[in-house]
Formats: structure tokens, sequence, C-alpha cells
């Protein structure tokens, strides 16, 4: 491009003087006054259009992705972090990102406004139903929602963000992404390079969150093949926030796992109100059933958390819990289960490299595992239509498959 920026004046000034000289040599003073602005404009013209076809060419070139057209809907984010200022910070610099990134968004001061008017008093997950109401109102054809899982200010600070785009017309989530970082992550040697201000710790785990969106595909049907909801996981570890923690880590993974497709929570907790279902892994399996059938889903993933213990110090580390369900409605059948418990001083190799220092990062870590093994070990039998009973050798696991078969799911 830049080349013709200087071909031009250049060639400019050689055929000025080139009109010139053949002025002068022809004794013709009318000469460069009549036929150096019509040729003059010839040649800046040629140039000109071959400018035109050469940023043409480059535009072409770089043409915007269907997904970075799109109007997003910036939805307010959930705050399950112990600090009630976390989104006044985070939600502006969210929305700066965004377009700092060239892409268009409607406030979530607006989004806020569509939904009082409507009293919804829930803003950080919507339903379907609702969010095709704010495309049509709106123009948007995209929603971003997600939550602030962890906001310490004091002693090493910490971030944990989950972020995810939902395809209005489908009601799936196209992308998702999670950021978990706390300021001596950037510790190097001697101890340098620690970050001890939550406000410069902020804008890095922002750029780590939004740095796959440019991955982003507008593709909703993909290759996977399983439909999968997630119930609300029953919190008995004594952290108010952890049911909900769980469960939008698990969504996370599942939807960056190619064989599930998890429909948003918003679908979720609107189809669980209008059948009265109960929260927190309590439903049996008529519920079960209908929920399964309005949801359209394969499968349903319950469970409970059973320990959420955030740590101080190296010395007391943080740590997670979890049991997980995997129903398959249609035959009332437990398909698959599994429980784990994961410290953040676990899988130290050396000098802390390894070590995690935040409980949601240590829990997302907990859940990557599970969700490989509920697609190694699960699936399969949701396919055969087994019995897990008649394919689990290990008479212990079988036997506490059904007491919790018999406690939670009661027929």
């Amino acid at each position: 491009m830049r080349k013709f920026h200087y071909i031009i004046p250049l060639f400019i000034i050689m055929y000025l003087f080139a009109v010139a000289g053949y002025a002068e040599e022809n004794n013709s003073p009318d000469v460069h006054k009549e036929t150096e602005p019509a040729q003059i404009r010839d040649v800046i013209q040629f140039f000109d259009d071959v400018q035109d076809d050469a940023e043409l060419q480059t535009t072409d070139a770089n043409l915007p992705t269907e997904y970075e057209k799109r109007k997003i809907a910036l939805l307010p984010f959930d705050n399950v972090s112990n600090n009630i200022a976390a989104l006044d910070i985070i939600m502006p610099l969210l929305a700066g990102q965004l377009e700092k990134r060239g892409l268009e968004i409607l406030h979530y001061e607006k989004v806020e406004s569509f939904l009082c008017e409507r009293r919804i008093r829930q803003a950080s997950y919507i339903s379907r139903e609702v969010a095709q109401e704010l495309g049509t109102t709106r123009s948007v054809n995209t929603i971003m929602a997600g939550a602030v899982l962890t906001f310490v200010s004091d002693g090493n600070p910490k971030i944990g963000i989950m972020a995810r785009l939902i395809d209005i017309p489908t009601g799936l989530i196209v992308w998702s992404d999670y950021v978990s970082l706390t300021g001596e992550d950037f510790t190097k040697v001697l101890g340098l390079g620690t970050i001890k201000s939550v406000d410069k710790l902020i804008p890095e785990a922002i750029n780590s969150l939004f740095s796959s969106l440019d991955n982003v595909s507008s593709d909703t049907t993909g290759e996977k093949t399983y439909k999968i909801a997630v119930l609300p996981f029953k919190n008995e570890s004594g952290y108010r926030h952890a049911g909900m923690i769980i469960n939008y880590l698990f969504q996370h993974e599942l939807s960056n796992n190619l064989m599930f497709k998890p429909v948003d929570f918003g679908d979720v907790r609107k189809i669980m109100i209008d059948l009265r279902v109960g929260h927190k892994g309590e439903v049996d399996y008529v519920n079960l059933k209908s929920l399964s059938r309005a949801l359209g889903v394969d499968v349903v993933l319950t469970g409970t958390v059973e320990e959420y213990v955030i740590g101080r110090d190296d010395s007391s580390p943080p740590r997670v819990t979890i049991s997980a369900r995997l129903l398959d409605s249609q035959r009332s059948r437990i398909i698959w289960f599994d429980h784990h418990q994961l410290a953040g001083d676990q899988h130290i190799i050396a000098l802390d490299w390894g070590r995690l220092r935040s409980a949601d990062k240590v829990a997302d870590t907990l859940i990557a595992g599970l969700v490989e093994n509920m697609e190694t070990e699960g699936m399969p039998l949701y396919r055969a239509r087994l019995s897990p009973a008649d394919n689990i050798a290990d008479a212990t696991v079988s036997g506490l498959i059904q007491d919790v078969d018999a406690e939670i799911l009661p027929q």
C-alpha cells in the first residue's frame, strides 16, 4: 500500500519537469498551460484507481467473520464472589475490552433496563424466550453472559471470571472461556514479577479471557453428539455460592467438549420454575422426564458440592470435593457416577510449579477430569442403553449408585 504513496508524487514531479521542458523547447508557453492540467489529472486518476483497487483487495482479504458482524447483548454478569463491588469494577472493563476488539455491543445497562421493564429480576441468565424478545426489539442475535467467580483484593489478589456467548435463535452456547489468575501466578525468580494489586490483575485476566474470541464459530450444528442440561448442584460445602460456581464451570467444560451441547442455565432455570421442580440436586424421575422433554436434552447432569474450601495461604491450600451423576431420564437410570476431591497443592512438581492458588481453579481442574471420565465411561453406557449395575464390577461403587438413586431420585 505505502509504495503508491511514494510513486505518485515522484511520477508527477518528473512529469511536470518533462512538460515544462517540452514547452520551453518548443517556445510555446501555452503548451504547459493547456497540457498540464488534463494530462496530470489523467495520471493522478490512474494511480488513484490502482490504489483503490489495492485497498479493495486488502479489505476483501480482511473481511470480518460472521461472528464479528454480530451485535452482542452484554448481560450483567452474575457475582458469586464474596466481594459485592466486583461487578461495578469489572463490567465497564469487560464492555471496554469488547469494543476495543471492534465488536458492536448492547451495553449491560440497557439490557438491565430491558429486563426491569419486564420485571425480570435475575439478569445474569435469561431464558431463550426472553432472549428472542431482546434480539427482536434490540436487533441483537448473540448474548454474552457470565459470572465473576472469585474477586479477592487483599493479600494475594485473585480473579476468576467465566464468560459465554449464546446464539439467540438456537439457545446454544457457541463460545465459552474461563480465566483464573492470582498475583503470585506471575512471580518469577527471586520473587520478581508478582502482581500485588487487583487493579493490575483484572486487565490481565480480561485480556486472557477474551483471547480465544477470535476462534469463535457461528456454526451451532457442529460435530457434537449429545444435548445435556446441568441442574443446580446441591451445596453442602458451607460456602454460599459453591453450587452455582460448580454449575458454571461444568457448563464451561461441557461447552468445550466435542461430545456435548449444554443448554444454557437460563433455559434450565425457567423450565424448573415452570414445572415447580425442586432446586439443588433434588428431582424425581417424573419431573426429570418432563424437564428433559421440555429442554430437548438427551441426558441430565446433577450432583453435590461436598467441600469448597477457599484456602488462605500455602499452608492452607484450597480444596474442593464433588460428586456428580449423569442421568438417562427416559429410562430412569443413573448411567454414570463419580466422586472426586482435589487440593491446590496436590500436583506440585517443584518450587511451587503446578500449585493451584484459588478454589475456582481447583474446581475447574477437578471438573475437567470429571467431564473426561463422563465422556469415556458414562456415555458408552448411554449409547448401549445398559444399566450401570450390569457393567460396573466394583460392588461398592454399584451399591453407592443405588444409594444415591434412592436418596436423590425417588420414584
